[in-house]
């Protein structure tokens, strides 16, 4: 067990009624919450499977379990600890719902079809699952979203995708993710029996990342915290500044109308002291917080000595020019300050845009991996269309015979399709 600073004590040894953490990056966030279910069963006597902890990834829930079974043992086993959607899975399926999960490329398959069938040719799969995506996530069902869209014709016709998308799905016994989440609500909301019996089996809920819930998870997790009495909490902790999935419908608004929404006061602690960065991150992240119109004051602090280099920002003409200035900073790292290549790790936002910057990493010859997800070259549509190429190159090569060995039934040649 790890020495606690006053905050982060403050938040753990928390008990009775309502608590919001606002956890700035680097602060601890995670150890308070693994701390926090420690305290509730050894320092509280608390039974632990009457925590519930939500998270919003399996490897938080899955780190956050190996932390707890260090300390509790077997007791660790029975915290119940899970992503939002993982619990609504478990639920629906303990409470004797009969489905089959449509997620991935069967679900934009199944959409496909759909279109089809309507004969809609002007509204891609992706957009039309977007967009009822964006409406379950605000609890928003087929019948209101035709009553708010009426006048509307593009968005009529996307009403009348959501009314047969899901109509399709209920023939099949289908439920994709955001309908993991619609109908817990639903059945919590709804079904005063099983609402009364998860409130009474959790009398301590945990919240993780709560500037990540979206209007939907909000409601779901209203019904089970409602009417909370004494020997019972909610703890939610998380950040509205580290808030990056508004386009996918979250809302800091769990933080910055928690009243509101859940209907009853609540203790705010702040954890302000970042153990992660230096000084001169800080002082950015600090500068740019202060043109946000909607947070909780809050200044970020440091006890990293002043031991970093300040931060430079670069404007590109577009994202050759970028991947170009990322290599000669790394060049400048290698060759002037002494790093190696294995101490340099590049960043970027989404999976897209590492195709760029890898092209120009292969064109100056520098090492690199990626470390999570597949290297664009290494795609299987692409190995196979540089398969191709090779073999359209130099046909006589043995770097030839072997691209041909790969691609030799790609497309399938027995396939009545056309190609």
């Amino acid at each position: 067990m790890i020495a606690l600073n006053e905050r982060q004590q403050e938040a753990v040894d928390f008990m009775d009624g309502c608590c919001i953490v606002h956890a700035v990056p680097g602060s601890g966030k995670t150890t308070a919450v693994v701390y926090r279910i420690i305290n509730l069963v050894k320092k509280y006597g608390v039974p632990p499977e009457s925590i519930l902890g939500l998270t919003f990834t399996r490897s938080a829930a899955s780190a956050m379990k190996e932390r707890l079974a260090d300390v509790l043992g077997k007791r660790a086993s029975k915290v119940t600890l899970s992503t939002i959607h993982g619990f609504c899975l478990h639920f629906l399926r303990r409470e004797g719902r009969k489905f089959d999960l449509l997620t991935g490329k069967d679900q934009v398959f199944f959409l496909k079809r759909v279109l089809k069938k309507l004969k809609v040719k002007d509204i891609l799969p992706g957009m039309a699952l977007r967009d009822i995506s964006l409406a379950k996530s605000n609890a928003i069902d087929v019948d209101e979203f035709m009553d708010l869209y009426q006048g509307d014709s593009f968005m009529t016709k996307m009403g009348e995708i959501y009314r047969a998308y899901e109509s399709e799905k209920k023939d099949e016994l289908l439920l994709d993710l955001d309908d993991l989440l619609f109908m817990t609500y639903r059945v919590l909301k709804e079904e005063e029996s099983i609402r009364d019996k998860y409130r009474h089996t959790y009398r301590h809920i945990i919240i993780d990342e709560a500037q990540d819930t979206n209007p939907l998870m909000q409601l779901l997790i209203r019904e089970l915290v409602q009417d909370f009495g004494s020997e019972s909490s909610f703890w939610l902790c998380g950040d509205e500044m580290q808030a990056i999935f508004s386009f996918n419908g979250s809302s800091v608004a769990a933080i910055l109308e928690f009243t509101r929404i859940f209907e009853r006061p609540a203790k705010r602690i702040v954890m302000d002291l970042n153990y992660r960065s230096s000084p001169e991150i800080v002082e950015v992240c600090q500068n740019l917080m202060r043109h946000n119109v909607r947070k909780i004051d809050k200044e970020l602090k440091t006890m990293n000595g002043h031991d970093g280099d300040r931060v430079v920002i670069m404007e590109c003409e577009n994202q050759k020019d970028e991947a170009l200035q990322v290599v000669n900073e790394i060049f400048d790292l290698v060759n002037r300050r002494g790093y190696s290549f294995r101490d340099i790790a590049v960043l970027y936002r989404a999976n897209f845009q590492a195709r760029v910057l890898e092209e120009v990493l292969s064109e100056h010859e520098v090492p690199y991996k990626v470390e999570s997800g597949v290297s664009f070259y290494e795609r299987y549509e692409v190995r196979g269309l540089v398969d191709y190429l090779r073999v359209i190159h130099n046909p006589d090569s043995d770097e030839a015979d072997l691209a041909l060995r790969n691609i030799v039934n790609i497309p399938n040649v027995t396939s009545a399709e056309p190609f």
